[in-house]
Parts: structure tokens; sequence; C-alpha cells
């Protein structure tokens, strides 16, 4: 299920985009389901219905069903109000889950911007912002600018992006195949160089970090968790690195050289080692990474990977955590993620 955002000011008009894309995208074939968040007080139900009688006499929660559908009504009381992956992860699945609001959570979003409101952008400090959908003029930005009044074009923005996601790059001059023994010895160079590009975030710790031996990349070789990317010519450019953790696949490395960057080698990796792990019967591929580090966070929320807090049944994940955290890596905030398979 992908999980895109529709984030803007008061006033920008977003639940008007939403209701309007709606229609555009199940034409298209997508089933499509809506979260919205709202400041105001929720109240669904009529003063006089027997749900209403329900909750004010202390019900948690409330079912009312008939025959055309059904609700649930869930009273926070003094509880929190759940993040966007917890509310999601109760809904059916669909093909796209279109969220208004949330505006900082890190999921990939189209902010709805209208200069009349007087409002800055949000996408100025926020990495997870894919376009941009106004009815005027901009500041100079890199990202793709839509015309808030043609709901269709936004809509066919929306289809590229999926599609993007499904596609494998045939064609781009690289090939993904499992990692073999006599590859090891290269591994640590591509990840020493990989990090390299932190330095640009300011994260020189980051970037100074060792790398794993080669003898403990053929050990994970050997156990057949291993793929590499090789261009044209037959050179290892990337690799991608997964153990196990609490008996599920974990994207723990995944490096790829900075003179090929940008040309989808870390998606197609990616997307490897999800198609391993879906053939091997798993229904999940999780992994740490920096939150809103461009091409870490906000790059495997393009992905389809959600934020995951770690409970009680993944004690290993919730200690890879605590250990990033203590030996002083996160420099800026990290995040456990994981895509459903």
């Amino acid at each position: 299920m992908k999980i895109l955002g529709i984030v803007g000011y008061s006033g920008s008009g977003k639940t008007r985009l939403v209701t309007r894309l709606i229609p555009l995208l199940r034409a298209e074939g997508l089933s499509v389901s809506t979260i919205k968040h709202t400041h105001h007080s929720v109240r669904v139900d009529a003063p006089d219905a027997v749900s209403r009688t329900m909750t004010m006499a202390g019900a948690t929660e409330v079912a009312v069903v008939g025959a055309e559908r059904w609700a649930l009504l869930h009273e926070h009381r003094d509880g929190p109000e759940p993040a966007v992956e917890d509310l999601a992860e109760a809904m059916a699945p669909v093909d796209l889950l279109l969220v208004e609001g949330f505006k900082r959570h890190p999921y990939p979003k189209i902010e709805v911007h209208r200069p009349a409101v007087g409002k800055p952008l949000i996408c100025a400090d926020d990495p997870y912002v894919i376009a941009v959908a106004t009815d005027g003029p901009l500041p100079v930005t890199d990202l793709p600018v839509l015309d808030l009044n043609d709901p269709a074009a936004i809509a066919e923005f929306i289809l590229r992006q999926i599609r993007a996601l499904a596609v494998d790059d045939a064609g781009t001059g690289y090939r993904i195949r499992p990692a073999r023994p006599e590859d090891a010895s290269r591994l640590p160079e591509i990840e020493r160089d990989g990090a390299e590009a932190f330095r640009a975030f300011g994260m020189t710790a980051v970037a100074e970090l060792p790398p794993a031996t080669a003898e403990q990349y053929r050990a994970t070789i050997e156990a057949g968790r291993v793929w590499v990317a090789l261009d044209g010519s037959g050179e290892i450019v990337g690799f991608a690195e997964v153990s196990l953790v609490d008996g599920r696949p974990h994207l723990a490395e995944i490096d790829v050289l900075r003179a090929h960057g940008r040309r989808g080698v870390g998606r197609r990796l990616v997307a490897a080692v999800a198609a391993w792990a879906r053939n091997a019967g798993h229904a999940e591929l999780t992994l740490t990474t920096f939150r809103d580090v461009p091409m870490n966070g906000p790059f495997y929320a393009r992905l389809g990977f959600v934020p995951l807090r770690p409970g009680p049944d993944r004690p290993e994940l919730a200690a890879i955590r605590d250990a990033e955290h203590r030996s002083g890596v996160e420099t800026s905030p990290r995040i456990a993620m994981r895509l459903v398979l």
C-alpha cells in the first residue's frame, strides 16, 4: 500500500483537491482510501445516536454496523493522537492511501500552496515533499510544480510516481545479481565511498565510520543475503546486505558509488531484496535510517517504507535502535521503517 500525503496550511484547498483526485485515480483502476487530520473536535455521529450514548457512557470504542457500511469510533480519552503508520496499519489494504494533514510526518507528500494564503512553503525545510501544487508563482524550487486547478494533471503525476516504483529499470545499463565470495573484497571500498556523501550534510562522524571488513561481508554472502549492482562493463558499483532481525529480513546496509548515484541503482537493489524476501515467505522488510537525510528516510518513503516503532515483539530491532542511540551515530534523528511485501 502506497502512502501519499496532501499537505498545506489551512485554506490552501487540500480537501477539495483530495475529493477531486479520488474519482480520477479510481478511474485508472486504483483502490483509494483516505485519512484526514483535523485540529477541530471530531464528531461523526449525531447527538441522539446510540453510538454517542455509548461513548458518553465511557466506551473506548464503538462499532456501528449496517447493511451498507460500518464505522469504528475510538475515544482518545487522555491518550495521544495516533501516528499515520498506526492508522494505516489498522485500515484495509488499498493501492493508495491519501493522507490529508499530518504535514510533519515522514512520508512522501504533495504540498498544496496558495500564495494568497500568505504562508511559507513547507517544502523549504521538508525533504519528504515531492512536488508543489499551486495556483500562483513560486520562489525558485527544484521540485515539480503542478497546476492546482488541473487535478487531472496532478492525478497523472501521482500515477507516474506509483508506476515508477513498480517498474524495473531495464535498459539503464545496470543489473543486479546475488553476490559471490570473490566480490567481498570490493564491498568495503563501496561502503566507504557511499559514506562520504554524508559530509555534504555536516555529518562528518558518520562519513568517517569504518566499513565492515571483507571477511564480514564474505560470511553474509555465503549465507545468501548480499546482492550487487553491476554497470555495463561488469564492475560492481553498489550492493545491499540483509540480516535477519527478530526472524524478519532487515536491510542492514545499502551503498552505491557516488559516481553512479541518482540512476536508480539503489531502487533496483531494494527491489531485488524485496523480491527475495517475498519469495522466501516473509511479510515485510525492515531497516533503520536517518529520518531527514534526503538519500535516506525520504528515499525509502518514496519506495513505500513507513515509519515503525519497535514493540515488544521486536526486541532485536529495538536493541539496534538503542545501540545506534548510544553509539553516537545518531547525529541526525534516526527511525526504523518497514516495507510491507
